[in-house]
């Protein structure tokens, strides 16, 4: 691990923070605020700004291999991981930070309890791939140089669900679905979305 890793490991340990595993997600909605935040302070693209009741959905369809992972500065949170657990693989999917704390949280602190946990529990494998620019990739890798090949698949398990949404998207945008090759799922573009209405989606 690289060495300003370490530091900000100990840096974290030292601090007053309070980082604990919520099994039951109950504060979603204090982590949906600041996943937002978060892809405002970013400018993220319209694809990634998700609204509550996505990650509801989410929480529901994944039960208990979903936990939310909520970083407390005396009573306020100042930032949240939602991370799954499934097969041996504890995979970190979305994080958020509040504006004020970006700069005082070592989130490579946050990973590293997480992967305690994961080791702890008998988990294998850690994953927080996905980096989407060059900066974020950099940091990420500097936590450790195991390198494994990263692998992604689409998967529809509910095809009829996934036809009425990719319809009802075919009906507000006037365009058809495109192919396999194309952003997916089709019903979650909105690159596209928002340059035919003028306005980004999520």
């Amino acid at each position: 691990m690289r060495r300003s890793h370490r530091q900000s490991i100990r840096k974290l340990q030292a601090s007053d923070f309070r980082f604990e595993r919520e099994p039951g997600c109950d504060d979603l909605a204090a982590f949906h605020e600041l996943y937002e935040l978060t892809m405002q302070r970013v400018h993220a693209r319209g694809e990634f700004h998700f609204s509550l009741a996505y990650f509801q959905d989410l929480v529901v369809g994944l039960g208990n291999r979903v936990a939310l992972w909520v970083l407390r500065s005396g009573e306020q949170i100042v930032a949240a991981h939602l991370v799954t657990d499934c097969g041996g693989i504890v995979q970190g999917l979305y994080a958020g930070v509040h504006p004020d704390f970006h700069s005082r949280v070592p989130q490579v602190g946050l990973y590293d309890q997480e992967l305690e946990w994961a080791h702890a529990t008998g988990h294998r494998d850690y994953f927080i791939g996905g980096a989407g620019t060059e900066s974020l990739h950099q940091f990420k890798a500097g936590i450790t140089k195991v390198r494994p090949a990263e692998y992604s698949a689409r998967i529809v398990v509910d095809h009829a669900e996934f036809g009425r949404r990719c319809e009802a998207w075919q009906h507000q945008t006037g365009r058809m679905v495109g192919r396999t090759d194309e952003f997916f799922p089709p019903y979650r573009d909105g690159a596209r979305l928002g340059a035919l209405t003028g306005h980004t989606t999520g």
